[in-house]
């Protein structure tokens, strides 16, 4: 079944009219909600608690060890090439 250039774009005319008017249903109803009309209350943000991330830092010592370690290891790398 195959259909003419004509019924393609009546087709084509009619879908697009038909999201058109989706689109136009959903815009109303977005501005309804932020004018504070019905059901506004479900647009409310709410805080959100976030939990802060803690890391504890590293010691010199630690800063230390773990230079010579990486040191170690590039020297191995290094080496091995």
């Amino acid at each position: 079944m195959s259909l003419s250039t004509e019924q393609v774009h009546t087709f084509a005319a009619l879908g697009a009219k038909m999201r058109l008017a989706e689109l136009e249903h959903e815009r109303q109803t977005l501005l309804t909600y932020l004018n504070g009309g019905e059901k506004a209350e479900m647009f409310t943000p709410t805080k959100v608690q976030r939990r802060a991330r803690k890391r504890k830092g590293m010691t010199a010592a630690q800063r230390k060890a773990v230079g010579v370690r990486m040191r170690k290891y590039w020297a191995a790398r290094r080496a091995k090439a």
